[in-house]
């Protein structure tokens, strides 16, 4: 539900069976099977997807993938697995380019979004290593174009590379939206002071004093690494690590240049619907800024799996992987995210019109990335991991099943109110019959937040959890997935 471009499908049946006939006529039987792959496992997900969560009572049949895209409203979906550290297959299915009937193959080009952040963060490692720049220090030690402007926050603690990494800095700016066709596109250091479509980049906690997602730190690293190392940020990432990894797809151009736009996908924002002027730029690159395929992300999901096991060398030493790894606040390490269950490091993107995940056991021995072209494609990729997760037996993977109980509205009614999501916008909740009815200033719409809990609600459409919080019998706060902590405002 925080995904503020995520749209659900709404439309008479006459136009869903329009759809559904158009979508139909650009899926010929060659569109499957684009590329080798174990037969077995290729059909058991093109006929048994199932939501990743149900209410107890009542579990959904399964449907085939073709299906799950409709209701997804995503074109395309490419997958690649990892074995034993090989990249074991890679399958695409459906549309790159809808209108053009340009079906995707595993070389099509999908923008990373936030994934280009493990990239980031592999490549200031790298810097910290060779003694280029400074892990813990003040990074208005070595930042020369722009300073972080001095607050009542950083008297006690200054941020550093190792608290914008994980973040927990206390830094503003949560993602970026992105620049249509046309747009004045501010450089990276203007965007820090807030030109363009973005709020400027400040302190708005005590650094290390809790976790906060961040994408406006990581526009602080890229500066601070074309800084230190006075190379353009796209072509230091190249030489240090997707040159190293043989990332050949790879590459940091926005925009795409007229020879890289013919591999790539278009980004829809619904099944027929692209998004308005073809795919957004973004000059927060450090962030957001990654084209690929998900072939090369699995190439860099090995690297870190050999790098954790000390088979491998470069970018990073074994100790440095290992400190890269290692859980913090909000589930993150230095970088990557890691897994509730402690079994895997994992990132996912959301740009206009791509969603995206890759994800690596610790251990070594599996991994998968998946990336799509449509807003709607976290909950698709979600599904075909789960599928996968079932025909490979990996670990942590099982469908969630919610059981709500019975709250009434007096109840119900202690949680109503506003709350102020730090940097983000403000979330309303109000009783209804059964459950709490949300809106937000960050998501369209209405969504159903049902009891399962005293003080715990889950998204009947998102499945994520809310815990309240209380102090003296007062509610207090909300934490939203674990991780967006929003405070109440005071009746």
């Amino acid at each position: 539900m925080i995904d503020q471009r995520s749209k659900a499908f709404r439309g008479t049946p006459a136009r869903l069976a329009t759809i559904l006939i158009a979508f139909a006529a650009l899926m010929p039987d060659s569109l499957w099977a684009t590329e080798p792959a174990p037969k077995a496992v290729i059909a058991a997900l093109e006929a048994e997807l199932r939501p990743t969560w149900w209410i107890t009572g009542a579990e959904p049949q399964p449907e085939t993938l073709n299906q799950r895209m409709l209701v997804h409203q995503t074109p395309a979906l490419s997958v690649a697995v990892i074995a034993d550290g090989e990249i074991e297959w890679t399958h695409a299915w459906g549309m790159a380019d809808v209108a053009a009937k340009l079906p995707a193959s595993s070389d099509t080009l999908f923008q990373a979004a936030s994934i280009s952040k493990l990239f980031a963060a592999m490549t200031a490692l790298s810097l910290v290593e060779d003694g280029s720049l400074s892990l813990d220090g003040d990074v208005n030690d070595q930042l020369k174009r722009w300073k972080l402007p001095e607050s009542a926050f950083s008297t006690e603690q200054p941020v550093s590379v190792r608290l914008i990494l994980g973040h927990r800095a206390g830094l503003s700016v949560w993602g970026f939206e992105g620049y249509g066709p046309g747009a004045e596109i501010p450089d990276a250091v203007a965007l820090l002071d807030g030109s363009g479509n973005s709020d400027p980049v400040r302190l708005f906690q005590p650094p290390g004093q809790g976790w906060r997602y961040s994408g406006g730190g990581y526009q602080i690293l890229q500066v601070l690494m074309e800084d230190v190392s006075k190379q353009g940020f796209a072509e230091l990432v190249r030489q240090r690590v997707l040159k190293p990894l043989k990332m050949r797809s790879s590459s940091y151009a926005q925009p795409l240049s007229a020879e890289q736009r013919k591999r790539a996908a278009v980004g829809y924002e619904s099944l027929l619907q692209p998004v308005a002027g073809g795919a957004h730029v973004y000059p927060e690159l450090a962030a957001a800024g990654l084209w690929t395929t998900p072939a090369d992300l699995a190439r860099f999901v090995i690297a870190v799996q050999q790098m954790n096991a000390g088979e491998r060398g470069e970018p990073l030493s074994r100790e440095r992987t290992q400190s890269m790894l290692t859980r913090g606040d909000g589930g993150h390490g230095l970088g990557p995210q890691l897994s509730d269950d402690g079994l895997r490091f994992q990132h996912g993107g959301s740009n206009a019109g791509f969603r995206c995940f890759l994800f690596g056991s610790l251990d070594g021995r599996y991994g998968a990335v998946l990336m799509t072209n449509g807003d709607g494609g976290a909950k698709l990729y979600g599904e075909v991991l789960h599928a996968l997760a079932r025909q490979y037996g990996w670990p942590g993977f099982d469908p969630e099943v919610k059981s709500p109980i019975r709250m009434s509205a007096d109840a119900l009614g202690v949680f109503a109110g506003r709350y102020q999501v730090p940097d983000i916008g403000v979330l309303t909740l109000r009783a209804g019959d059964d459950a709490l009815i949300a809106t937000s200033t960050f998501f369209a719409g209405e969504t159903t937040l049902l009891p399962e809990g005293p003080t715990r609600f889950f998204d009947k459409g998102n499945r994520q959890g809310f815990e309240f919080e209380l102090d003296q019998g007062k509610v207090i706060a909300v934490s939203i997935a674990g991780r967006i902590r929003a405070l109440r405002e005071v009746q």
